[in-house]
C-alpha cells in the first residue's frame, strides 16, 4: 500500500506558502491534499473546473493543494478523491499539518 510521507523542511514549505491562509476563516475546513507525485497539467486544469465560488483553492507547485472553507460534500473533494487522480493523495485539515510541523520541531 503506497504511503505519503514528507519531511520536516517539506512540510515547512506548505505552511510558509500558505496560499489561503488570508481567506481561511476556519482551520480546521482549510484542507491540504498531499500527493506522491506531482499531478498532469489537464487534471490541474480539470480540478480548476471543479471549485464553486466562493471557496477558493489553491495548485502549489509541487506536491499539495489546498481548499478552504471544507471540500468534504464538493466537486472538487470528489475530484481529489478519484482513482481518476491517477496519483496517491491524503489529506489534511490545517491546524493537523500546523501540529505535524511543530512536532517535527519537538
Amino acid at each position: 500500500m503506497p504511503v505519503v510521507v514528507r519531511t520536516r523542511d517539506e512540510l515547512a514549505k506548505v505552511v510558509a506558502l500558505n496560499p489561503l491562509g488570508e481567506v481561511a476563516e476556519n482551520h480546521k475546513r482549510y484542507q491540504v491534499s498531499f500527493l506522491l507525485e506531482e499531478l498532469d497539467a489537464e487534471i490541474v486544469e480539470h480540478l480548476h473546473g471543479l471549485v464553486v465560488a466562493p471557496k477558493p483553492w489553491s495548485w502549489t507547485v509541487g506536491r499539495s493543494t489546498r481548499g478552504t472553507r471544507g471540500v468534504a460534500r464538493s466537486k472538487l473533494w470528489n475530484g481529489l478523491a478519484s482513482k481518476s487522480l491517477g496519483v496517491t493523495s491524503t489529506a489534511r485539515n490545517w491546524t493537523t499539518v500546523t501540529t505535524l510541523l511543530a512536532m517535527a520541531d519537538e
